[in-house]
């Protein structure tokens, strides 16, 4: 995101189209179907659209850290702590998982303005090397534990059915999905 030599105005025109990548890629997954390779598109671009997207805006409106590496943790761990805000929000107001992604857009898009002015770091190419390395061991980790993880089993079978139930029926509450009546929702569905 950050080379050497582009200056400000094409840093942040790669910035920018690295952020917006996520949820076209996610479109585009939306478009394919929902099994196999549309399946892959969908979730990588999803977990990128919540899980980097967020932070990396705020990250960068902060001043980006020396280290890319440092830089993407960093992006991480602020992406986790606005998902966490937004969902603590959506059950304090009692929300759908429609305002936690709103409220999670709503950070990505505020920080966006100062991300865009801020003026580039330069990075080393090892760091690109490096990091590009690691994305590379990530996939075929991830394709290996894909490949190998398809049965869901044990008590898997009633949360994933509760989750389905969730989104499929597109309810306006959590409280639904309650064990007791007033019991309250299972912590693990308010923050999963």
């Amino acid at each position: 995101v950050y080379r050497v030599r582009t200056g400000r105005l094409g840093s942040s025109a790669l910035f920018l189209a690295l952020v917006l990548a996520a949820p076209v890629a996610l479109l585009l997954g939306r478009a394919l179907p929902p099994h196999g390779l549309g399946l892959i598109i969908r979730l990588t671009a999803a977990s990128a659209c919540v899980l980097i997207v967020p932070g990396a805006t705020f990250v960068r409106a902060l001043g980006r850290p020396h280290t890319f590496g440092v830089a993407i943790a960093a992006s991480f761990a602020w992406s986790l702590a606005a998902l966490a805000g937004a969902l603590a929000l959506t059950f304090a107001f009692d929300g759908t998982i429609s305002t936690t992604l709103w409220l999670v857009f709503a950070f990505s898009a505020a920080s966006l303005v100062p991300a865009l002015l801020r003026a580039p770091v330069p990075s080393e190419e090892s760091e690109r090397l490096t990091i590009a390395g690691v994305a590379a061991a990530a996939t075929v980790f991830a394709g290996f534990v894909w490949w190998a993880s398809n049965t869901v089993y044990g008590d898997a079978l009633f949360h994933l059915g509760r989750v389905r139930k969730l989104e499929s029926f597109h309810l306006t509450s959590l409280t639904v999905v309650d064990e007791f009546r007033h019991g309250g929702l299972h912590p693990g569905y308010a923050f999963p």
